[in-house]
C-alpha cells in the first residue's frame, strides 16, 4: 500500500481507551464536602441571542443534551446546538462503527461533564453562544484513532 502514487505515509488502525473511572473503596472521604462557592449552576443556560460567539466542540462520550442545565434540547436554537455520533448506541471500539446525527451520551457521562463545565462558564463568559457534542467513544470508553481524526 505504501508504494501506491499518492500515498505519503500510512498508520496502522490504533484502538484507544478514553478515561478509566476511579475505583473507590469508601466514600466516607466525602460525607462531609461542602460546596464552597457557588458558581451560579442552578441558573437555566443563555445564549447569546445573535449565535455570533464563540462556538466549542467536545469531542468525548457525547453530551446529555436533555438534561435541564445543559438546556434540555439539541439543534440550532438550543445550547448543544450540533454535533454528531460518530461510533453509534451499539459501540464497542472493535471496528463496529455505525455512525448517526444523535450525539447523546448514553453511558460514560465524561462528555456531560466537561460540557457542564463549559455551560458553567457561558455566564461569565458571554461570548460562548453554542456548543457541539463529537460522540467517539463508546460505552465501554473506548475508540479507534481513524474514529478520533474523522471528528477533527
Amino acid at each position: 500500500m505504501a508504494a501506491l502514487p499518492g500515498i505519503k505515509k500510512i498508520w496502522p488502525a490504533t484502538a484507544l481507551a478514553g478515561h478509566t473511572p476511579l475505583q473507590h473503596t469508601s466514600g466516607s472521604a466525602l460525607f462531609n464536602a461542602t460546596n464552597t462557592a457557588d458558581h451560579g449552576s442552578l441558573k437555566r443556560r443563555t445564549l447569546r441571542p445573535d449565535r455570533n460567539g464563540v462556538r466549542i466542540g467536545i469531542i468525548d462520550s457525547g453530551i446529555d443534551y436533555k438534561h435541564p442545565k445543559l438546556g434540555g434540547c439539541f439543534g440550532p436554537k438550543c445550547l448543544v446546538a450540533y454535533g454528531y455520533d460518530f461510533v453509534g448506541d451499539a459501540y464497542t471500539g472493535d471496528g463496529n462503527a455505525r455512525p448517526d446525527s444523535d450525539p447523546m451520551d448514553e453511558c460514560n457521562g465524561h462528555g456531560t461533564h466537561v460540557a457542564g463545565i463549559i455551560a458553567n462558564d457561558a455566564d461569565r463568559f458571554s461570548s460562548i453562544s453554542a456548543l457541539g457534542a463529537y460522540r467517539i467513544l463508546g460505552c465501554r470508553g473506548k475508540t479507534e484513532l481513524e474514529v478520533m481524526i474523522s471528528a477533527m
